[in-house]
Order: C-alpha cells, then sequence, then structure tokens
C-alpha cells in the first residue's frame, strides 16, 4: 500500500494504479475494495496507456502499477513513465523466465534493462510464494526458495 511502514522511516508515496480488470483494486461498483492505501489512486477498468497517460498528467504518482504486460506497446509506455522519473511495478505472466524470453514483446522489455527486480511466483509453497528474485535480466540471483528448501 502506500501507507508507508512508519518503523522502517518510510513515510509512504503516492501510487496510481491502472486497473484494467478490477485484480488489482478489485473494485465493485468503481470502488476499490482492496486497501491500497490512502496515497493510492485507482483507475477502474481504464485501458493501461491511457490510465498510464492520464496518471502521468495529472495525478502525480511516484509510482504507476499495472497488471500484464508483454506487448511491444507496453515497451513504450514503460519507456514513458521511466522518463517522467516514475518507477513502477508490473505483472508478467511465463512459466519461468525462459518461457517470458521467446515472447517477442516481453523480451524486448526485460533485455531493454528498465526492469531492476524480476520476481518469480510459484505455488509450490503456497498461493504466490517467491522462487526467486533477480537482479535484472542480467543480474545475479538475490533470493532463491531452493535455499530455503535445503533447510527445511
Amino acid at each position: 500500500t502506500s501507507t508507508g511502514v512508519a518503523e522502517l522511516g518510510f513515510p509512504g508515496i503516492r501510487v496510481g494504479v491502472v486497473d484494467e480488470r478490477s485484480e488489482i483494486g478489485g473494485a465493485f461498483q468503481g470502488i476499490a475494495q482492496f486497501d491500497l492505501g490512502p496515497k493510492t489512486d485507482v483507475l477502474d477498468t481504464c485501458p493501461k496507456k491511457a490510465g498510464v497517460y492520464l496518471l502521468l498528467r495529472s495525478m502525480n504518482p511516484e509510482l504507476i502499477a499495472t497488471d500484464e504486460i508483454g506487448s511491444d506497446e507496453d515497451f513504450d509506455l514503460l519507456q514513458d513513465i521511466i522518463n517522467a522519473g516514475v518507477s513502477f511495478i508490473t505483472t508478467a505472466h511465463a512459466y519461468n523466465l525462459s518461457e517470458a524470453l521467446q515472447r517477442p514483446g516481453l523480451k524486448k522489455i526485460l533485455e531493454s534493462g528498465c526492469i531492476e527486480r524480476i520476481i518469480i511466483l510459484r505455488n509450490h509453497r503456497g498461493i504466490g510464494s517467491i522462487e526467486s528474485v533477480r537482479s535484472g535480466l542480467q543480474g545475479p540471483e538475490l533470493f532463491s526458495s531452493k535455499e530455503i528448501s535445503k533447510h527445511d
């Protein structure tokens, strides 16, 4: 959420969410059902491209969150977000990193270097459990659930 974490000295940031299919905010009749924090603006059922540009022009976000990316148009959107000095969080669906690199649009995004962290989720330890965290596509693996499994 955009609330922040006082114990860590993190005051929270202004967040804009483009929620094309009401999956992030879980909106019902235009009202987000999930608490995304007091500094979060949710654009429910808004097309990603229109929503990103609306947020950049008028909402002054520090971070933009969207659902699944993977097209050449998404690459252009991410570049515009970065060029505006705004961070982003997004998702991409693939079985693993190798499969993600087989998709031309997603490959372009991953190879561009605009992705700072790649977090791979699986369901083997529970829904949405973290399998690994990488520092970009070429960077080192920062976390692996395989290390945890060795100690179980």
